[in-house]
């Protein structure tokens, strides 16, 4: 026997997200239907953000604490590249910067619009 955790916050979103389609937006009309897309699309997102959200940022720490160095602590990585490129130890020209910086954005990307996709010129 095991003691599980259910429903995990990705069911309770589902079943909202199901009530919300099959219940509620039938009867809705104009522009209510819109702001019920908006809430569902919102659904959505922390549902990725969940799913997704721990793997992306452990890519994201991963690739910044490549990106400043071996010297670079974990709690301070992006304090630390905030203030480098402050003080223009690293602009958009230094190695790695532009492609981490797309990179994480891509991540983010996955998360709040699937469907966008950016290609590398």
């Amino acid at each position: 026997m095991t003691l599980t955790n259910k429903p995990t916050a990705s069911d309770l979103i589902q079943a909202v997200r199901q009530h919300l389609e099959e219940k509620v937006q039938p009867k809705l009309q104009g522009s209510d239907v819109f702001y019920l897309r908006i809430a569902l699309n919102a659904l959505s997102m922390v549902e990725r953000e969940l799913r997704e959200g721990p793997a992306l940022a452990e890519a994201n720490r991963k690739e910044l604490l490549a990106l400043l160095g071996s010297g670079s602590a974990d709690a301070d990585a992006e304090t630390l590249l905030m203030e480098k490129l402050k003080s223009g130890e690293l602009d958009v020209n230094s190695s790695g910067l532009l492609d981490y910086l797309i990179a994480r954005t891509q991540r983010r990307l996955s998360v709040d619009n699937p469907r966008y996709k950016y290609e590398k010129p």
